[in-house]
């Protein structure tokens, strides 16, 4: 054993233990400033690797542990050999340079527990199996694409009380985990497909905040379908989302089927959530957004009372509306006047052609009494015999 304690510094050069056959764990802790060159804690034993007559675990494999440190630098292939386990607690990484964790063999679990990374670089964790990748109660910066590239995992992906400032598209490119869990962790910004585990089971995301989700945060999640024959179950429960776009909660509907359990939107109810989101109308009373004042209201109940057909056609019901009140006035107003002419004209005297009758009345101040009675005769043209 290897066991170093309460150092201001320790610097690990180039193939520091790479002759150190015999060497079966590393112990670092209480170390101020802790530096790691370029394969500095590449190891394999003696015993060269034969599938055919070694098992796991009967190979000589290295475990190493570090704790309550502060690692300024982990250099280019620093993990990289037959480690069984590699265990980082209540430490902070300012540096991780790509590769740093690479062609590992026969490792079974890499555990982060309270470790905050400071700087984490492109592919960083780079090409090698393991049977566990746990985060617990660590922190992120931002992770860059392919910052996790092409780790496959046997048994769980596990990501715990974890804070990510930002997650790029492709950060994550796991392969194989049979569980892959999201829980009680803080996302500040996940981009499309930041996520993209092809998983051998279901997945769950439970109990976390999502600041930023952009569309096709979650699509990247996919299904061995060599492996696995059926539809999984992808569960988000309890989840709070700040701000979701169109396509912010869609998934790989050919691999998995959506479940969806007290989620929150402190957005503002749309319509667009209801039309969107969900792949099923079903899910709707699951999801609570702000309505009034701030109060919480399920899409459900959002959807029956504002997103009908007429209520979504609202502000053209009252044009249309308007205008047709206004088209009966109008046409009333005509039909009143015309009627009005019409029986004004029918008050003129005309004989049996229609023609008008000119009668001079005589005048009311001369002739207060005054009846007068017209009577219409037919006259015969006068001939001059008499």
């Amino acid at each position: 054993m290897l066991r170093i304690d309460s150092c201001n510094a320790v610097r690990f050069g180039s193939d520091s233990i790479n002759n150190m056959r015999n060497l079966r764990n590393i112990e670092l802790s209480n170390i101020a400033n802790l530096y790691f060159e370029d394969s500095s804690l590449s190891w394999n034993s003696y015993v060269q690797t034969n599938n055919d007559f070694y098992t796991w675990d009967s190979l000589p494999t290295l475990k190493i542990k570090i704790e309550k440190s502060t690692i300024r630098k982990i250099s280019s292939f620093t993990f990289k050999g037959r480690i069984h386990t590699i265990m980082f607690r209540d430490s902070l990484i300012e540096d991780l340079a790509p590769f740093a964790f690479s062609s590992l063999t026969h490792n079974q679990i890499i555990d982060f527990f309270n470790v905050e990374f400071i700087n984490v670089q492109a592919q960083a964790f780079k090409k090698f199996p393991t049977e566990s990748l746990i985060l617990t109660n660590s922190s992120f910066a931002v992770l860059p694409s392919r910052a996790f590239s092409d780790v496959t995992v046997t048994k769980a992906f596990l990501i715990k009380d974890c804070r990510f400032n930002t997650i790029r598209s492709s950060a994550f490119l796991i392969h194989n985990p049979e569980h892959f869990e999201i829980m009680n962790s803080e996302l500040n910004v996940l981009e499309g497909e930041g996520f993209k585990v092809m998983t051998r089971g279901s997945v769950k995301i439970e109990n976390n905040v999502f600041n930023t989700t952009y569309g096709g945060a979650f699509v990247g999640i996919s299904l061995d379908k060599e492996k696995v024959y059926t539809k999984e179950e992808i569960l988000f429960n309890f989840d709070t989302f700040n701000y979701l776009e169109r396509k912010s909660l869609e998934i790989n509907s050919t691999s998995f089927s959506a479940k969806y359990s007290n989620i929150f939107i402190n957005q503002e109810c749309t319509c667009q959530f209801t039309n969107y989101e969900m792949e099923d109308n079903k899910d709707h009373e699951e999801f609570q957004c702000l309505f009034e004042d701030n109060k919480r209201i399920t899409l459900k109940e959002f959807k029956e009372n504002h997103c009908s057909v007429l209520s979504g056609y609202s502000t053209i019901i009252i044009v249309l509306g308007v205008v047709l009140i206004l088209f009966i006035i109008i046409f009333s107003g005509l039909l009143f006047y015309f009627k009005r002419v019409y029986k004004n004209q029918q008050e003129y005297l005309t004989d049996k052609n229609g023609k008008p009758i000119s009668v001079i009345m005589p005048d009311g101040r001369t002739y207060r009494e005054t009846e007068l009675h017209v009577v219409v005769e037919r006259a015969d043209l006068l001939t001059t015999d008499l």
